[in-house]
């Protein structure tokens, strides 16, 4: 029988506008190597270009934290692939280009994100009934954690701890630069 692991597939989610850029991302889910093929598999994004194996896999998306990456939680999206998920994580406002990740933008940005990801798992990727429809959620660190609430923000209200504060986000909301 062929072995089976975690592996990772990467991919762009184009732009919904102009505006946007296409979001880098990871779909990690259980694999299933050919007969033959003798890869050692260590269950992380190391181990690529693997096909998914299964149907109707419950969909789990990560959000990560501020300044993360979307391979920064690849040994909790193994332990979900190798629990019968499929995962899927993008970047947001990510390490590699920290020039954004204080603004008042990605709070909205980043529940966008999500929702393109989803969209595009579920209408475009190749595999897409490899994923149940019924069985989708998410994980969120940090920030990603508004992000998996949907966060809808009032910037009417302020930002709570904004007083005195140099926090780019407290800048632009003094300054009435409302995304």
């Amino acid at each position: 029988m062929p072995a089976q692991s975690a592996g990772v597939q990467f991919f762009d989610v184009p732009a919904a506008t102009k505006k946007q850029s296409a979001n880098r991302g990871g779909l990690v889910s259980v694999q299933r190597a050919s007969a033959g093929d003798n890869r050692q598999r260590q269950g992380h994004p190391g181990d690529e270009g693997l096909s998914p194996h299964g149907r109707k896999l419950p969909l789990v998306v990560l959000s990560h934290g501020r300044a993360g990456w979307f391979g920064g939680h690849h040994t909790t999206a193994a332990a979900l692939a190798g629990a019968g998920f499929t995962v899927a994580a993008a970047d947001h406002d990510n390490m590699q280009d920290r020039s954004r990740v204080d603004h008042l933008s990605v709070l909205v940005e980043r529940p966008a994100d999500i929702k393109r990801l989803v969209a595009f798992r579920l209408l475009t990727w190749e595999e897409r009934a490899r994923i149940d429809r019924d069985r989708i959620g998410l994980f969120g660190f940090s920030m990603g954690g508004y992000t998996g609430v949907g966060g809808e923000p009032d910037f009417k209200e302020g930002l709570a701890g904004c007083e005195g504060s140099d926090f780019r986000a407290c800048e632009e909301l003094r300054g009435g630069k409302i995304p």
